[in-house]
C-alpha cells in the first residue's frame, strides 16, 4: 500500500511487477487464469499484490466487492 501513490496515475505504464519470495509461495499461492471463488482470491499472491497497488486497499478490507460476481 506504501507504492499507490507512486504509481496509481502510472498503472497504464506498468507491465509487470516482479516479486521475490520463497519457491513455495510461487507453488502454493500464485496462480493463472481466472479465479474461481473468493478462497482463490484469498490464496493469490497476484491478487493481493495487485489490489493495494491498484486501488490502496488491503484486499480483506474490500473481499466480496464487484471484483469477482457472486457465486451462484
Amino acid at each position: 500500500m506504501a507504492l499507490h501513490p507512486q504509481v496509481k496515475d502510472r498503472l497504464a505504464e506498468i507491465d509487470k511487477v516482479v516479486l521475490t519470495t520463497h519457491d513455495s509461495a510461487i507453488r502454493i499461492i500464485s496462480k493463472t487464469g481466472a479465479l474461481a471463488n473468493p478462497a482463490d482470491r484469498d490464496h493469490c499472491l497476484q491478487y493481493m499484490t495487485a489490489v493495494p497497488l491498484i486501488l490502496a486497499h488491503s484486499p480483506l478490507t474490500i473481499m466480496k466487492t464487484a471484483f469477482m460476481p457472486p457465486i451462484r
